[in-house]
C-alpha cells in the first residue's frame, strides 16, 4: 500500500486553481478540483503512470508528470519508497519546467 503526501506548494497550487476558476464559475471550479484529485488518487494505484521528466526533458530528476486528460494542468510528483509526494499542480500551458527550477 502506498502513502500520499501533498506538499504545501501543491496544496497552494490547488487552492489557487480553485479560487481563480471559482471567480467565473463555482460549478467548473468543483469539477476541475475533483478531476485533479481523482488523478492524484490514481497515482496510489499506478504510481508510474505519469511521464518521467528525465526522459521527456532530459533533466536530472526522478520527478514525474501526470497530465490531466480533461483540464489543462499537470501534476508533478515523485515516488520514494512507498510514498507518492505531490510536489506541484501547474497549468500545462505554463513554463512549468522553469517554475520547477530546471
Amino acid at each position: 500500500m502506498l502513502n500520499l503526501v501533498i506538499r504545501p506548494m501543491a496544496e497552494l497550487d490547488l487552492l489557487d486553481i480553485e479560487t481563480r476558476i471559482k471567480q467565473n464559475s463555482p460549478r467548473n471550479a468543483q469539477k476541475v478540483k475533483e478531476s485533479l484529485k481523482k488523478g492524484i488518487g490514481n497515482l496510489l494505484i499506478f504510481p508510474n503512470m505519469g511521464v518521467a521528466l528525465r526522459g521527456k526533458f532530459n533533466i536530472d530528476t526522478n520527478d514525474r508528470m501526470l497530465i490531466n486528460s480533461k483540464y489543462p494542468y499537470v501534476t508533478i510528483y515523485e515516488v520514494i519508497d512507498k510514498t507518492v509526494y505531490i510536489l506541484r499542480v501547474l497549468p500545462s500551458k505554463s513554463e512549468y519546467i522553469k517554475t520547477l527550477g530546471f
